[in-house]
């Protein structure tokens, strides 16, 4: 089964996302991750798509500045019309797993998801108060 995780960004080098990290991560279980980069002024889709062929950016430079949620689900929609997985995950640009639990995570998955429509993944924070 094909796992494609997309996820949705604009400008995230600039607001400080840890993306690169987590697309590293995603790979570890996904076959394809696909971007929905609503703004890229900074070249994202150039610098990740380095990491792997894996890697799908797919720009649309429709997210304005001032944006409302509207813009956002906008890029949601589209990222889950255009990935073609068998099984499709949304991801935040700011998720990351742990890259030696891939393959368990992806057995998981597809047997949790061979016989139904959801999946909810746990997930821990974690926040680091800098300079405090």
């Amino acid at each position: 089964m094909k796992i494609t995780t997309y996820v949705t960004v604009t400008d995230p080098i600039q607001m400080g996302f840890p993306v690169f990290e987590a697309v590293k991560s995603y790979l570890s279980f996904s076959d394809e991750v696909l971007l929905v980069v609503g703004r890229d002024t900074e070249n994202f889709c150039k610098q990740i798509s380095k990491i792997s062929n894996k890697v799908v950016c797919l720009e649309t430079n429709l997210w304005p500045k001032d944006w409302v949620y509207q813009d956002m689900t906008y890029h949601m929609n589209l990222g889950l019309q255009k990935a073609d997985g068998d099984i499709v995950i949304k991801m935040d640009a700011d998720g990351i797993f742990a890259d030696q639990h891939g393959e368990e995570i992806r057995k998981k998955l597809i047997d949790v998801l061979s016989n139904n429509l959801f999946c909810h993944l746990d997930r821990l924070n974690y926040y680091h108060g800098y300079g405090y």
